[in-house]
């Protein structure tokens, strides 16, 4: 990019940005007998379409706006995940440390479902007639547990864990819910 190309993209930028500084100092600044426009009903993204080709002239590219459908959740910033409580950690981690031992045979259809420890019953059941299988190509592989760690508190009794497998050709995670109920813990929820 040369000297004056970048000059020139530089103005447009700097155009742009104060156009829009003076945009929002107009629309905070509106008389108090005046009311605001209401809140659109659905999320609003504005996309700046890409600037032309440098000219002599630089004017601030416009803006459209396009509206996504209706959600029935507003979007908002991640956040950090809630912190576990380090005895409900490896207290969820050990019973999910006896599940993936297993299960993850199972999946690769070396073992039987009777087989997997800690589970809610439901979640047997349901792993019973639908089998989880890992594709022919790695069937044949040796997986092993690699780790097994408590993310995140879901809930007042629940624990995300993720258990990483490695067998050989792949390694992947597996996500568990944990839950707490009648003194003990169970697998209620597995995903990946």
């Amino acid at each position: 990019m040369s000297d004056h190309t970048r000059k020139v993209a530089f103005a447009g930028a700097a155009t742009l940005l104060v156009s829009l500084a003076l945009l929002l100092g107009a629309r905070g600044s509106a008389p108090a007998g005046r009311q605001s426009a209401p809140a659109p009903s659905s999320l609003v993204i504005e996309r700046t379409p890409p600037l032309p080709t440098p000219s002599r002239i630089v004017q601030p590219a416009p803006t459209r706006t396009v509206h996504a459908p209706q959600t029935a959740h507003r979007e908002r910033e991640p956040g950090l995940a809630p912190a576990v409580v380090p005895d409900a950690g490896r207290a969820a981690a050990t019973t999910a440390r006896a599940f993936v031992h297993g299960y993850v045979p199972y999946s690769y259809g070396r073992a039987g479902a009777d087989r997997i420890r800690g589970a809610a019953p439901p979640l047997v059941n349901a792993l019973r007639e639908a089998p989880p299988r890992v594709p022919a190509a790695v069937a044949r592989a040796r997986p092993r547990l690699v780790t097994v760690r408590a993310e995140a508190a879901t809930g007042d009794r629940d624990v995300l864990i993720v258990a990483a497998v490695d067998d050989g050709q792949r390694r992947y995670d597996v996500r568990l819910t944990v839950h707490h109920a009648a003194d003990r813990w169970v697998v209620t929820e597995i995903r990946g």
